[in-house]
C-alpha cells in the first residue's frame, strides 16, 4: 500500500512540471540574452558584402575584424574570412598569449610578438587585418596568387612537390567559403 494517494501523486507530477518548465524558461532566458548580445554588436551592414560577412561569422570572435576587413581590397577581405575559417573556425580556436586573445585567426607566423608556438600575437584587431591582409595583398596582387590553389603557400610555403591530403583539402575549403563570399 502506497503512502501516497493517487492526488498526491499528481501534485508530484505537477511540481515536476513546473520545476522543468522553469529550467526551460531560465535556458531560453539566457539564450535569447546572449543572442541579444550579439546582435548588439553587429551595426548595420552598408551593403550585401558587409551582410554576407556578418551572417557568415555571427557568433565567432571574427565578428570583431569586420570594419577592418571591409577596409581591405574585396579580394584580399574574401581571403582573409576563408583562410580564417579554415585556419581557426573564425578565432574560435586561435593562439593565446598569457590567457588573451592574439587575434591571429590565419595561422600568420611573422615576427610580430610571438607566442611559445611561433604564431604572430596582435594587439588589436585593427593589427593584425592590417599586417597579415598586407601579406596576403602581397601574394594575391604582386605575385598573382589570386586563386585558393595558388594561395596553398600561406598553408606550405613555395614547395614544387604535389599538394598531399591535407593541403588539397585546404584548398577546397578555402575555395568553398571564398565562392560563399564571391557570389
Amino acid at each position: 500500500m502506497s503512502i501516497f494517494r493517487r492526488s498526491d501523486w499528481s501534485h508530484i507530477f505537477l511540481a515536476a512540471l513546473l520545476f522543468v518548465a522553469l529550467g526551460v524558461t531560465a535556458f531560453l532566458s539566457t539564450l535569447g540574452k546572449r543572442i541579444e548580445d550579439e546582435v548588439s554588436k553587429m551595426r548595420l551592414p552598408k551593403s550585401l558584402f558587409e551582410l554576407k560577412m556578418q551572417a557568415m561569422v555571427f557568433g565567432h570572435p571574427m565578428r570583431r575584424m569586420i570594419p577592418s576587413l571591409l577596409d581591405q581590397d574585396r579580394n584580399v577581405a574574401v581571403f582573409l574570412t576563408a583562410i580564417a575559417k579554415k585556419e581557426s573556425n573564425w578565432g574560435s580556436e586561435a593562439p593565446r598569449k598569457d590567457g588573451r586573445d592574439c587575434y591571429n585567426y590565419w595561422g600568420y607566423r611573422g615576427p610580430e610578438n610571438t607566442t611559445d608556438s611561433g604564431y604572430s600575437c596582435f594587439g588589436s584587431p585593427e593589427e593584425a587585418v592590417a599586417i597579415v591582409g598586407a601579406r596576403l595583398r602581397t601574394l594575391m596582387i604582386d605575385q598573382h596568387l589570386d586563386t585558393p590553389r595558388k594561395l596553398v603557400v600561406w598553408k606550405r610555403g613555395f614547395s614544387t612537390e604535389p599538394l598531399d591530403p591535407s593541403e588539397e583539402k585546404w584548398v577546397a575549403d578555402v575555395a568553398y567559403y571564398t565562392g560563399k563570399l564571391s557570389m
